[in-house]
């Protein structure tokens, strides 16, 4: 096998890895933060955004438009938090973001980012990580 063909074939399986991730989190998402789904691998050219949602809050009476990020590690990876996110990542996001902001009609009158991560087959969950 040469060089290409393992590199071609290293993405698909990660890729395929990022899939399962984000059912799993769709599925977390749904059951802990009664979350209604709006957008799943959202793209644009200016980059993707894995999960967006709307989180209705029962004591404030607010919806929420939340955009999530989904990673998965394995075990033996030293990075298990915030620390698995470049720069240049968030800001992608961040950017992506705010033009699905300016093409959504929804209710929501708050925005927030949360980071997701599969780590040791539990999920590490860090809400409001980033500021638009």
């Amino acid at each position: 096998m040469d060089r290409l063909t393992i590199q071609r074939e290293s993405k698909q399986l990660a890729q395929q890895l990022g899939k399962g991730t984000e059912e799993r989190a769709v599925h977390w998402l749904l059951e802990e933060r009664k979350a209604k789904i709006l957008a799943r691998n959202y793209r644009c050219k200016l980059g993707e955004l894995d999960l967006v949602f709307e989180e209705y809050d029962p004591e404030s009476d607010e919806i929420t438009l939340v955009f999530t990020e989904v990673k998965a590690r394995s075990p033996d990876c030293e990075l298990e938090g915030l620390e698995v996110l470049s720069w240049q990542q968030s800001q992608r996001i961040r950017k992506t973001a705010e033009y699905f902001l300016a093409k959504y009609s929804g209710r929501a009158s708050n925005t927030r980012f949360d980071f997701l991560l599969l780590f040791n087959n539990e999920w590490k969950y860090f809400p409001n990580y980033l500021a638009l």
